[in-house]
């Protein structure tokens, strides 16, 4: 039971903070691509070539003009641009408020059938005409530059899918969001580390560009910021993280519509990652396995480290003082987060404590995410972040 325990904490913290610290030590001892650092770091050419921008939206008629307006720039440095809608049956007026903005660079398709954003997606490709293709939401707010600079990479030898860095507009001045702000700005460190390092295998599906070659079909459950970059990847190219390039996304509105958003992703990655990756390339992709189980898969289990370290912490305490100590250290901590919870409900600014508990509730979503994916309850339907407050 004292190994049990050794081994759930060691595990707990691995993701957050043991993985963090080997690529830090990596970045400075092994050689790092700084040819591709460069060249994330250089302005975007003006001459970009070409690309396709496709939005799948579902419902989206009150916010789909906004979108369309908002990539205007984009699309007129380059006559060959086109931006493709792609309605996933929408019951709104989705397709005729697309429509009426008459923009020669504009498409618009509409799906037979509901079939999620990975079906849109799969159906919208067919009728790209550029190689160069950028996937978007419709609440991502795109610069032009960002585009362009999408582009410009992707044109590079070798790069065969690239996000920006997402930065989350909290529109609802919500402390747990503000929490996961935290969490995600700790995200974008590690894939500009891993990018540098040539072990990048995720992706931003708010922004994300690929070669339409190398794209596959996507399966209903699955999603292109984690499905896509795996297929790149085994096509023997590389995925890049554009740090300091971004897109503006919007923020879940409050502690449940983070919640729901987590378990979501959750449930959709965790199942589909290990299955795409395969057995064969564990074996294959050694050091590319390591750094998406120690990114991914480790941290979306960390809950369950920590559920263990815990109930054998308590079996142990006649070990010595030790284990009496790591109790009261855990105790105080998940205190803390229920204090956290407390000023939440009362909307009360308490530091540190609000910050654990955003924490201790993503790892809760966890949780729930990777069970539901264990049991095959994963949903195929995507509701836009503005709403996943309200299911």
């Amino acid at each position: 039971m004292l190994l049990f325990f050794w081994l759930s904490a060691i595990c707990a913290v691995y993701s957050y903070s043991g993985y963090p610290i080997i690529l830090w030590f990596a970045r400075h001892l092994v050689a790092v691509n700084d040819d591709l650092k460069g060249r994330i770091e250089q302005r975007a050419a003006a001459n970009s070539a070409s690309f396709t921008m496709i939005v799948a939206a579902y419902n989206e008629g009150p916010h789909i003009r906004r979108k369309i307006e908002s990539t205007r720039d984009a699309l007129e440095k380059n006559p060959d641009n086109e931006l493709i809608v792609v309605s996933d049956h929408s019951t709104d007026d989705t397709v005729a408020a697309s429509e009426r903005l008459r923009h020669p660079q504009v498409r618009v398709l509409e799906n037979e059938g509901r079939r999620g954003r990975a079906g849109a997606h799969n159906y919208a490709i067919r009728y790209a005409k550029n190689e160069f293709v950028i996937f978007s939401d419709v609440e991502t707010r795109v610069p032009a530059e960002t585009i362009l600079k999408m582009v410009d990479i992707l044109a590079l030898p070798g790069i065969g899918c690239v996000n920006a860095e997402i930065v989350f507009e909290n529109e609802g001045d919500d402390k747990v969001s503000d929490a996961a702000g935290i969490y995600w700005r700790f995200e974008m460190w590690l894939r500009t580390c891993e990018t540098l390092l040539g072990l990048y295998a995720t992706s931003s599906g708010p922004c994300m560009g690929i070669r339409r070659s190398l794209f596959k079909d996507l399966p209903a459950t699955g999603d292109v910021d984690f499905t896509t970059p795996l297929d790149v990847i085994n096509a023997g190219y590389f995925c890049a993280h554009l740090n300091g390039h971004v897109a503006y996304d919007v923020m879940p509105p409050n502690a449940d519509g983070e919640f729901k958003a987590r378990v979501r992703m959750v449930a959709k990655n965790f199942s589909g990652t290990i299955s795409r990756w395969g057995a064969e390339n564990i074996i294959k992709r050694p050091v590319y396995t390591w750094a998406l189980y120690s990114h991914k898969i480790f941290r979306w289990l960390t809950p369950f480290f920590l559920l263990a370290a815990l109930t054998s912490n308590l079996i142990v305490l006649d070990q010595g003082w030790f284990y009496q100590a790591t109790l009261c250290v855990q105790g105080a901590f998940y205190g803390m987060a229920a204090l956290g919870a407390v000023a939440y409900r009362k909307r009360r600014r308490w530091p540190v404590v609000q910050q654990i508990f955003g924490f201790v509730l993503v790892n809760i979503a966890f949780a729930i995410g990777v069970l539901k994916a264990i049991v095959g309850n994963v949903p195929a339907f995507y509701n836009p972040t503005r709403l996943q407050a309200k299911g």
